[in-house]
């Protein structure tokens, strides 16, 4: 039996969240392992966004005149039948609801502009002190609106009523980072896991064309994006005590998405990333990236696990090698509920598998 090719590795992308102390923290230790194999870099979400769009909850949606704030529901339940429950997808944390009668809702200021302003200004110094590369770029890792909006309002009029406001707020945000970093030195990172929970078939968007919709969403939020900064897609199937909020049968809904999301892009789409589970090193999950076409944007398969090291990466490696003969590695999902002390052997887990 002929040995199956080994894949071009084009390098590592890191997700977003990094459970460091701070930005110049997780800067200076993701420079210093893995340096010229990255293509961008992230201020690892510390802080208040530790847990992704959590902090929206208490900083955004308690605090808007238009939004009544309640505890978690049971309801909420509901959008899985019964597969998830409210405290597996969330915790204990709000839910919101809108105000019967809002006359109109609105949204300022979210908080993210902000955080990659002063992340920004580490990374500039950290850049000019050698300790990132001249050829990488700040990383701004974004939820799509879509899931803050899906994800503290269970009921679908009041997410119909809401999107539209916290979308144009979430532009407003792309806007003020492209004035703070130039293009050429930024890269976007929209983050999607209600867009794979609809296409997995247990949420649903909050327009009444679904597949329409999602189109029209990706080309504002591509749009919003400089063409010389760089755009990327990263998809996921949620994180919560590293568990799943369902198992990916195969990559067959990630490569349709995908496929979608390059398509109705309008602009060069520079990675997208979708996720391994740790379990699936055969052809059956990686079979459907024959199907994929997205032309030269680069692709990134979130294989690397801890839990089985270097052995479990190079399986997975050589499994999706037979149908992706170049793409890159990353984690399937955010590193942000890892514990502090395993992140550098993870970084440096990374640099194993691509150095060989």
């Amino acid at each position: 039996m002929a040995a199956q090719p080994a894949p071009a590795l084009i390098g590592a992308h890191l997700l977003g969240s990094v459970p460091l102390g701070d930005a110049r923290t997780v800067m200076r230790t993701c420079g210093e392992v893995l340096g010229g194999h990255l293509h961008a870099i992230p201020d690892g979400e510390t802080g208040a966004r530790t847990n992704w769009i959590m902090w929206q909850g208490p900083e955004v949606f308690a605090k808007n005149p238009a939004i009544i704030t309640r505890r978690l529901a049971d309801e909420i339940g509901q959008w899985t039948g019964g597969k998830v429950t409210p405290k597996q997808a969330y915790g204990d944390n709000f839910d919101f609801g809108v105000k019967p009668d809002a006359a109109q809702i609105a949204f300022g200021e979210l908080g993210y502009a902000r955080e990659a302003a002063a992340s920004y200004a580490v990374f500039r110094e950290l850049k000019a002190a050698g300790v990132i590369p001249a050829t990488v770029r700040f990383q701004v890792s974004l939820p799509s609106p879509v899931n803050p909006i899906v994800g503290f309002l269970p009921n679908a009029e009041d997410q119909r009523r809401a999107y539209p406001a916290y979308e144009a707020a979430m532009l407003r945000e792309v806007g003020a980072v492209c004035s703070t970093v130039p293009a050429a030195e930024l890269a976007v990172q929209w983050d999607l896991v209600m867009e794979v929970m609809v296409f997995e078939g247990l949420r649903a968007f909050p327009w009444d064309d679904q597949e329409g919709g999602l189109r029209a969403s990706i080309a504002r939020l591509a749009a919003a994006v400089p063409r010389g900064a760089a755009l990327g897609f990263h998809l996921c199937y949620g994180d919560r005590r590293h568990t799943h909020l369902i198992e990916p049968q195969s990559l067959a809904v990630s490569v349709r998405l995908v496929n979608l999301l390059v398509a109705a892009s309008g602009r060069p789409v520079n990675w997208v990333h979708m996720p391994v589970p740790k379990e699936r090193d055969d052809a059956a999950y990686f079979g459907p990236l024959r199907d994929l076409d997205i032309g030269s944007t680069d692709l990134y398969l979130g294989l690397m696990h801890t839990t089985d090291g270097l052995d479990g990466a190079r399986r997975r490696l050589a499994a999706a090698a037979a149908f992706a003969p170049r793409f890159g590695v990353a984690t399937e999902c955010g590193m942000g509920r890892r514990s502090p002390e395993s992140i550098r052997p993870l970084l440096e887990l990374h640099r194993r598998v691509l150095e060989g």
